[in-house]
């Protein structure tokens, strides 16, 4: 039996062989544990790279599966049609969160499509594999949808039962030895240490109110901390990986004993002597003041970037969003993060969603700005991508605001119900799109934050036992602060700029000519400065001897939303 799982993806999203989808990893480690006839490929095929090409021989393989994206799905059923016409097609196969969302839907509308698998992928693929073989029923696997004799859309029977993360094998990824050493110290790779969420956040797969995996009732799972550290340190060792992305919903899960599974995890960390830096995800709501020693602990195992999700300003916005909470404890914790003055803290933040009114944004973008984080290009443009099977969504077919509902390759987009918003939105779409310099000031920006917080990792402890060093990183923190400071003003006074014009009578020319103006010259010359103002500090470390491929490693984007509009204008 052979299995073959198909990375159709793009440039941006796959600069090297670390960036293999987690899913894909993840599958074939524990299928190749679990069954001894049974291989498992993967094939790499990259949308926009012209030298990458179509897999010209599918029907080598028993089973193809794909994980869906909006970034890649019109090529996915594209290539499928034509696969379709070929004598002998593999068994074909959808999973992932997309495919999960809409799994009915894409049964019913494409019949070259055998299975999707709902939710959680690796047992039901391995059991599709051993029907195949004639080893089970498909009738007896639960979790996945599938064809029946007459091409009518059959649903598996009976209690999914997840897999025990425990025991999950440690994924060898031997592809990743292509890479050189220097690549592999300054690229992050990815693990997971858990599954689920307990926050009921309107908009999130993730969260308990969403969760697309309605067959079990667990709602958060994770590894013990003994196993997630002998991951990272095979890792570690092994392949020479020093920056790690957990890429756990919610790193604290599940509250108190969340906590202290965390905090073993960094003990464990420092105690085998791991020097590491690592970005996570946490829920601003669960965290208090006495959590500071816990989050001291994990500063020091290696913990310098957090994504915080604070979402919105205001009690209302928040209570849509699904936030169990109230904005003064989001700022609370924000505050405190930022005052520990050790960790880069992005930002989740949704001030565009279609009931937002002129009220709410300026009181967003004066948030945003209080808070220090007017900055961001990525908050100032961040419109609400309201994904199938989500409350949000729900919602917002129920009042009649999705405008694309039949069309499943689109990223879902939305009638706004205030249409000074629509316009405002779709000014920053406008300008994200024939003003690259903005996305690009962002990635830069986000670079230089990152190696402020990677510089007090304890791996760089003793580059500041000399005075004239912690001089000169104070010196790069204060020129890194004033270009923000400066990226900031030019913002805020846009978001101004484009309140005044919705109040008053929108010109879209006038905004366009306005950010030509006097945004783009300004962000050119901040994008310059940043870069020069950090090529000289790291330089400056180098030149004491120090590896700096911790902090070499910029961040990478994702095309879904950068490509798509995601918003529209109210009709009259």
């Amino acid at each position: 039996m052979k299995i073959l799982l198909y990375n159709l993806i793009h440039a941006e999203d796959f600069p090297n062989e670390v960036f293999v989808p987690l899913a894909y990893v993840l599958l074939e480690g524990y299928i190749l544990r679990h069954a001894n006839n049974v291989d498992v490929f993967r094939y790499d095929h990259i949308i926009d790279d012209p030298e990458s090409r179509e897999l010209c021989n599918p029907e080598d393989y028993d089973i193809a599966g794909f994980q869906l994206t909006f970034a890649n799905i019109k090529y996915v059923m594209d290539m499928l049609k034509r696969w379709r016409k070929k004598s002998k097609a593999p068994f074909i196969v959808l999973g992932g969160v997309l495919a999960s969302s809409m799994a009915e839907e894409l049964m019913e509308k494409y019949d070259f499509i055998d299975s999707v698998i709902v939710g959680e992928g690796e047992k039901a693929l391995l059991q599709l594999a051993m029907s195949l073989n004639g080893e089970m029923l498909i009738k007896d696997i639960p979790g996945i949808l599938y064809r029946g004799a007459n091409g009518e859309t059959l649903r598996g029977i009976g209690k999914k039962r997840l897999i025990d993360l425990n025991s999950s094998p440690i994924a060898k990824r031997n592809f990743i030895r292509s890479l050189s050493e220097e690549e592999i110290k300054k690229t992050s790779i990815r693990i997971e240490t858990a599954r689920g969420c307990l926050g009921k956040c309107s908009f999130c797969f993730n969260s308990y109110k969403n969760r697309i995996d309605k067959l079990s009732s667990q709602v958060w799972r994770g590894m013990r901390p003994e196993r997630v550290v002998d991951e990272i340190e095979y890792l570690y060792h092994e392949y020479g990986f020093r920056l790690f992305n957990f890429v756990d919903a919610t790193f604290e899960d599940p509250g108190r004993k969340g906590k202290e599974r965390i905090r073993k995890i960094a003990e464990l960390i420092i105690k085998r002597d791991l020097m590491i830096s690592y970005k996570v995800n946490m829920r601003a709501e669960t965290f208090s003041n006495e959590d500071d020693d816990l989050l001291k602990l994990l500063k020091y195992s290696g913990m310098d970037v957090i994504i915080l999700g604070i979402e919105a300003a205001t009690d209302e916005e928040l209570k849509l969003l699904g936030k169990n909470t109230n904005s003064q404890k989001m700022t609370e914790y924000y505050t405190r993060l930022r005052n520990m003055d050790c960790f880069f803290v992005l930002v989740g933040f949704i001030s565009i969603h279609p009931y937002a009114t002129l009220q709410s944004l300026v009181k967003s973008f004066d948030y945003v700005n209080k808070i220090g984080k007017s900055y961001s290009f990525n908050i100032f443009s961040c419109a609400l991508i309201p994904l199938r099977g989500t409350n949000i969504y729900d919602k917002m077919l129920d009042d009649g605001l999705i405008l694309n509902h039949e069309e499943l390759f689109e990223v879902p987009r939305y009638r706004f119900r205030d249409k000074g918003v629509s316009l405002i939105n779709d000014g920053i779409q406008r300008m994200k799109t024939e003003y690259p310099i903005l996305s690009k000031m962002n990635r830069t920006l986000f670079h230089a934050f990152n190696v402020d917080a990677r510089s007090t990792n304890r791996f760089y402890k003793k580059f500041f036992n000399q005075r004239t060093n912690s001089e000169a990183f104070n010196m790069f923190k204060m020129d890194v602060q004033n270009i923000s400071d400066e990226l900031s003003n030019i913002y805020y006074s846009i978001q101004k700029f484009m309140i005044n014009l919705a109040q008053k009578g929108w010109d879209a020319e006038c905004l366009m000519g306005e950010v030509e103006k006097n945004v783009v010259p300004s962000v050119e010359s901040l994008d310059a400065r940043a870069r020069k103002v950090i090529k000289t500090y790291v330089q400056r470390i180098a030149d004491e001897g120090f590896d700096v491929s911790m902090l070499l490693m910029e961040p990478w984007g994702s095309h879904c939303q950068e490509r798509t509009k995601i918003g529209d204008i109210k009709e009259d």
